[in-house]
Parts: C-alpha cells; sequence; structure tokens
C-alpha cells in the first residue's frame, strides 16, 4: 500500500555562494600582530560573512584536490603543506550574497567565486 502523499515543503529561494582557495591563503590584520600571524583567509571571510549577517557560512576541507588549475594537492598525516583546496559556503538571499561580494571585494580577488541558486525547505 502506499503512504498518503503529504503536501510539499514550503520553500524559500536561497543563493549559495562557494568560495575556493587553499588553506595556505592568509588575512593580515590591522596592526603589527596581525601582519606578522595573519589569520587563515577562510576564517576571516567566515567572520567578516558572521558580522555582516550571513545566514549560514561553513568551511569545507578536501583530502585531494586542486585550486585554480594548480597542482594537484593530497592530504598526508605527516606532512602539512597548507596547499589543499577548501571552501568558504555562504547562504542568504542572492541580493545579500551580492552586497557582500561586492563589499568584500578585495579579500575574494583571485579566488573562484560560484553562486547558486538553491531553495530551503520549510519540513
Amino acid at each position: 500500500m502506499n503512504a498518503p502523499l503529504t503536501p510539499a515543503p514550503a520553500a524559500r529561494a536561497l543563493g549559495e555562494l562557494r568560495i575556493y582557495l587553499t588553506q595556505a591563503d592568509k588575512h593580515a590584520a590591522p596592526g603589527l600582530r596581525g601582519r606578522l600571524f595573519p589569520n587563515p583567509l577562510a576564517h576571516a571571510l567566515v567572520d567578516h560573512a558572521h558580522a555582516f549577517g550571513i545566514r549560514q557560512a561553513t568551511t569545507y576541507t578536501s583530502g585531494y584536490g586542486y585550486a585554480a588549475g594548480g597542482a594537484v594537492r593530497a592530504r598526508h598525516l605527516e606532512v602539512e603543506t597548507g596547499r589543499l583546496t577548501l571552501c568558504v559556503e555562504l547562504l542568504d538571499e542572492r541580493a545579500r550574497l551580492l552586497t557582500f561580494c561586492q563589499q568584500h571585494r578585495a579579500l575574494l580577488q583571485g579566488k573562484t567565486v560560484v553562486f547558486r541558486a538553491v531553495e530551503q525547505w520549510e519540513v
């Protein structure tokens, strides 16, 4: 017997922004300490997204891959090169993601930035 169909979940249009970079990419904070000990760019992007009010920000690391046509890199238990590809994913409305990109253009310069439309389901 087939189960009765339930109504489709309510859907809300959102955007997904993916920013591809490497673990070695850094962002120097203001001041001498920030220049001597720069933070990972991925952390800076998530911090800026949070301060901007972006709905969700997550980082994903890879075990094997390459970015921007560079060499293929693999995770190794004994050696960490810092060159593995990682992705910062931001979820919010398209207009907010576009404004975020425009205001943080300097942080995103030279990175692969991909947008796609997605739906949030209210189940």
